[in-house]
């Protein structure tokens, strides 16, 4: 990140912002009360008042550090690309406290505890915040068999400058004892957690009045066997 100042406005370039699609690069700028991101070559630009921050966290991710920054209006925020000095600057200008320091989960895992907070689904092991991802960049999310669930994820190739890889699918599996999502007398685990994941992703059909459903359906695209749903 290059960082530059004068008049009370720090900029930290080739900051990128975090997303489960190709994550466009841009400047991040601390001014007034709050800081504002602009995407290389114009177009998206967020800005964020310092009353709207709820608390950030700040950590390692390889040679880079991220901040993240979670609103009080339950909605987050992740910028990629800070250098490790770069965290005294943003100290300074946030309210002392906020900005706490978090140590990512590293040890390869795949087995964890999966929540959903507020607006970002969550992976921990240990204790540990392994990887977060946004409902709202959820495009669909289906039963894969009995106990596992199948969500995919929006993307978006027309930035210029983005990172080269993007999330586009994830698997999870649920165990049928989940002692996170309870299973009901016609619901296993895995149906509990893909209904939380379609409310909170805003997925939920026009209605629940089933017309026909086709389990078990051999899919070649997403490879895989699915439960299929007809609703009126």
């Amino acid at each position: 990140a290059e960082v530059g100042s004068g008049g009370g406005v720090h900029q930290f370039g080739s900051i990128y912002l975090a997303s489960t699609g190709a994550a466009p690069q841009g400047t991040f700028k601390l001014e007034g009360k709050g800081f504002t991101w602009r995407k290389q070559g114009g177009g998206k630009t967020i800005t964020v008042s310092s009353e709207e921050v709820k608390e950030a966290y700040w950590a390692r991710s390889g040679r880079e550090f991220v901040l993240t920054v979670k609103k009080r209006d339950g909605s987050q925020l992740a910028f990629v690309g800070f250098r490790e000095r770069d965290i005294e600057e943003l100290r300074a200008r946030f309210e002392q406290g906020v900005v706490q320091d978090r140590e990512l989960s590293s040890n390869g895992r795949n087995w964890g505890e999966l929540n959903i907070v507020d607006s970002q689904l969550s992976f921990d092991v240990d204790g540990k915040k392994a990887f977060e991802v946004t409902m709202k960049d959820i495009s669909q999310a289906s039963l894969q068999g009995k106990n596992e669930v199948a969500i995919e994820f929006q993307t978006d190739d027309t930035g210029t400058a983005t990172k080269e890889d993007a999330l586009v699918e994830m698997s999870f599996y649920v165990p049928p004892d989940s002692s996170t999502y309870f299973a009901e007398e016609d619901k296993t685990s895995a149906k509990v957690f893909l209904d939380q994941v379609l409310t909170k992703a805003d997925l939920v059909t026009s209605s629940d009045d089933i017309i026909l459903s086709m389990p078990e359906v051999a899919v070649v695209v997403p490879r895989g066997r699915y439960e299929v749903q007809l609703h009126m």
